[in-house]
């Protein structure tokens, strides 16, 4: 089956889309959420606490999305046609 145009971009905008859902669920699971290692950010305010819980959330999401790529594109998989 052939993809062009939109039809391509929503299958791959679909994959990137499953691979940053499994990257957030790995990160709440396994890598601790939104906890910063090693620093409490209850001592911040709560609005800049907020703000560096987001992004210490994304960061490891975006670190797993990065590991995901790269293994995928490191080892692929044997097609089973061959």
């Amino acid at each position: 089956m052939e993809y062009s145009g939109i039809r391509f971009g929503f299958f791959f905008l679909a994959e990137f889309g499953d691979m940053f859902i499994v990257a957030a669920l790995a990160t709440a699971c396994f890598l601790g959420g939104w906890n910063v290692p090693f620093f409490n950010a209850d001592t911040l305010p709560w609005n800049l606490g907020n703000l560096l819980s987001l992004g210490v959330f994304l960061t490891k999401a975006f670190a797993m999305v990065l590991i995901m790529m790269w293994s995928a594109g490191r080892c692929p998989a044997c097609a089973w046609t061959s």
